[in-house]
C-alpha cells in the first residue's frame, strides 16, 4: 500500500461532468503555486501590463493549462455550449486536441465559465484545507480529565 493511494491529492487531474451537456466530462488539473506563477508572468508578458495589473488573460492561462483532456463532447453537446451554427451531426464526437481547445474557448462563454468556475471552487477548497491544517494547534491537549 502507498501512502499516495490514501491521500486524495486536490491537485491531481480530476474528471468533472459538464452540466451543460450530459455525457461530457472534461479532465482538469490544478496548477501548483510554481505554475500559477508562471502562467501569470506568461499573461502578464503577452497582455503588456504591469506586475501590479491582473489582466483576464491570466483566467484564460488557467483554463487553458487545467482542461488536459475530454470525452463525450458530441456535435449536439457542441450546438448546446454556443449560439453559432454548428454543421455536423449531433452524434459525431468531437476529439480532445488544442486546437479544438483553444476553438471552444473561443466560441463558448458557458464552457470557459463553468470550467474557470469549477477551478476556482477546486482552488478554494483547496486553500481551505490548508488554512485548517495550518491553524491546528501543535501543542497537545494538557487538559486534566476529570476523576468519577
Amino acid at each position: 500500500m502507498q501512502i499516495s493511494e490514501l491521500i486524495d491529492d486536490i491537485y491531481l487531474p480530476r474528471w468533472e461532468e459538464c452540466p451543460e451537456v450530459p455525457g461530457f466530462a472534461v479532465l482538469l488539473r490544478l496548477p501548483d503555486a510554481s505554475r500559477g506563477f508562471v502562467l501569470a508572468v506568461k499573461a502578464l508578458k503577452e497582455s503588456g501590463e504591469e506586475a501590479g495589473d491582473v489582466p483576464p488573460e491570466i483566467s484564460l492561462y488557467l483554463v487553458k493549462y487545467a482542461v488536459a483532456d475530454w470525452r463525450g463532447l458530441t456535435v449536439g453537446g457542441l450546438r448546446r455550449l454556443t449560439a453559432l451554427p454548428v454543421a455536423g451531426d449531433d452524434s459525431q464526437e468531437i476529439p480532445f486536441n488544442q486546437e479544438n481547445l483553444e476553438s471552444l474557448l473561443r466560441i463558448s462563454q458557458r464552457f470557459f465559465l463553468w470550467a474557470l468556475q469549477t477551478i476556482s471552487a477546486r482552488l478554494t477548497a483547496a486553500k481551505r484545507e490548508a488554512a485548517a491544517i495550518e491553524n491546528l494547534s501543535d501543542t497537545p491537549n494538557t487538559t486534566p480529565i476529570p476523576t468519577p
